[in-house]
């Protein structure tokens, strides 16, 4: 688990990145912070004051257990009323799927999750049913002139005859 072993040197503030110096295939990558998580980051070394391990475990010299972030996540799942199963790496899935919805590129994605191929991306991207049935057609996109010429009907002093787009209509059914 990679965010078990994130160090205080690993913040950089001033380029908003996180350094995720041990990640899958023991990679090292940068992963851009929110504004919001420096702040939230910052409140907690106030409090906390870790001193290598930004999340350290029972001592400060050893980062927090897999286990217990595990459990972590867990509780935290059920007091929020979520009753699927909830881990870390369902939350990695999670994230990616909120950038893909977001309108971030497939490749930015793969490069964020650490990813060799975008083919490996493909599999954590699970998009949800509103999404899909929100997304526009690119006919949508042009305009009606330049869509009646795609579909070849007329628009001489209007959206031209009715029976022509009757007939376009029938062959965009057609399947044959």
């Amino acid at each position: 688990m990679v965010y078990r072993d994130l160090q205080i040197c690993d913040i950089d503030s001033h380029r908003m990145q996180l350094r995720v110096a041990r990640g899958k295939g023991n990679k090292q990558r940068l992963v851009p912070i929110s504004p919001r998580l420096l702040r939230e980051l910052r409140e907690y070394w106030k409090k906390y004051r870790p001193t290598h391990y930004l999340f350290p475990g029972k001592t400060p010299d050893r980062p927090y257990a897999s286990t217990s972030i595990q459990k972590a996540v867990k509780a935290s799942a059920q007091r929020a009323k979520i009753f699927k199963n909830v881990t870390p790496h369902v939350m990695r899935h999670s994230y990616a799927t909120g950038l893909l919805e977001a309108g971030v590129d497939i490749l930015t994605i793969s490069r964020l999750l650490g990813h060799a191929s975008f083919v490996t991306t493909m599999v954590y991207l699970h998009v949800r049913q509103p999404h899909l049935q929100s997304t526009p057609s690119p006919l949508d996109w042009l305009p009606v002139r330049q869509f009646a010429d795609v579909i070849g009907v007329s628009i001489d002093g209007g959206l031209g005859e009715m029976s022509d787009l009757h007939v376009v209509g029938h062959a965009f059914d057609h399947r044959g």
